[in-house]
């Protein structure tokens, strides 16, 4: 199946907790229907910075990146046409940065942040890693290494999710 070649990284995450960051793990290839594959919510756990990112998908998993530290931050849901389209890290070098913002298909925009992002700070434009999906695709994993964003898995963007027009 060659939709499953472009997800067999789509389980990548941390484990760890707090401050430091440990191995990265993954499961092997799954049997998922890549085609209608998305991510239906994000959630995940702040303080100052961002402890963890929870993407849930439109099959129930749940993939987490970080560690336990930090508060809740309510689940914040996709609508049934949408998909992420881009992901925004400010980065720190500890935890998983200071905030994410998650472009969506319709335009909307999602945030998880710690109460020290500055989104609007000229300064953290040095500090901004951006990972877009290529045309006719949709952000469906992440991938770190360390507390830096350094990649991103898609699968294909099913037809009623599309794209705002310009």
């Amino acid at each position: 199946m060659q939709n499953l070649r472009e997800l067999r990284t789509l389980f990548l995450g941390l484990e760890g907790s707090g401050r430091e960051l440990s191995e990265a793990y993954a499961t092997g290839p799954q049997e998922i229907n890549a085609a209608t594959l998305r991510v239906v919510e994000i959630s995940g756990r702040t303080g100052w910075y961002v402890d963890q990112l929870s993407l849930t998908l439109s099959d129930r998993r749940v993939v987490k990146y970080g560690g336990d530290g930090g508060s809740p931050v309510p689940p914040q849901k996709l609508r049934p046409d949408e998909c992420i389209v881009a992901v925004h890290q400010n980065r720190h070098p500890e935890y998983l940065g200071s905030g994410f913002t998650f472009k969506l298909s319709s335009g909307r925009e999602l945030r998880v942040a710690g109460s020290k992002d500055n989104p609007n700070s000229s300064t953290n434009l040095e500090h901004i890693t951006s990972k877009t999906a290529p045309s006719g695709k949709q952000i469906t994993s992440l991938h770190f290494s360390g507390s830096e964003l350094v990649g991103a898995g898609f699968s294909p963007r099913a037809a009623k999710e599309r794209e705002q027009p310009k």
